[in-house]
């Protein structure tokens, strides 16, 4: 790349916070282009593994002399987001959509620390269909499902201990393939956007 925002593909850093021992409390981040994954460790056990981001840009590798042709990373948080977008009633879609021009970027953007003020908005799960919470379910069983599995069933049964209340699905945006769309699924302890 060039410019201000130079890109290198293979540019990845690794940081350590505190010192690592085996049954101690530390941190480390993986870091680089459009990626980003951070793990706490505490009393020797991983006990978070956010803020985490993967990024793809473009959504969908178009380029026939390419060997990853058709890649799509996100396919599956793009795909199953715009089906729980496409099942809402008019009614339920007034709830859910935001406000104002669909966002550019991720709301939370690349900041050291997410705006603790980021109001729940959209349709609470309670007000959404047996079939349609399936689908949410999916949703955040992908972006969970991103760290070892022991660790990301633990964070289901958290997340699943959420009141139907508290969980938040908005939406911004088009609905077919190819349209600039955003969402983000929220409740009281994790968020997940895509954009």
């Amino acid at each position: 790349g060039k410019g201000q925002f130079v890109r290198d593909a293979g540019l990845y850093y690794i940081s350590f916070f505190g010192t690592p021992t085996a049954n101690g409390t530390w941190g480390w981040r993986w870091e680089g282009h459009h990626c980003s994954q951070n793990f706490t460790i505490i009393n020797g056990k991983l006990s978070g593994s956010t803020p985490s981001f993967i990024g793809s840009n473009p959504g969908k590798v178009q380029d026939d002399k390419s060997p990853v042709n058709g890649l799509e990373l996100l396919a599956m948080e793009d795909l199953r987001g715009r089906e729980l977008a496409r099942s809402l009633t008019s009614e339920q879609m007034q709830k859910a959509q935001l406000k104002g021009e669909t966002p550019k970027d991720v709301v939370t953007k690349n900041v050291s620390k997410i705006n603790e003020a980021l109001v729940p908005e959209g349709i609470r799960l309670k007000d959404l269909s047996a079939e349609q919470k399936k689908l949410l379910g999916q949703i955040i069983i992908e972006y969970v499902g991103r760290a070892r599995p022991d660790f990301a069933i633990q964070e289901m049964k958290e997340i699943s201990t959420t009141s139907e209340d508290l969980i938040y699905f908005a939406w911004s945006g088009g609905l077919e393939v190819g349209q600039g769309h955003y969402y983000r699924i929220q409740g009281p302890t994790f968020l997940f956007e895509l954009d």
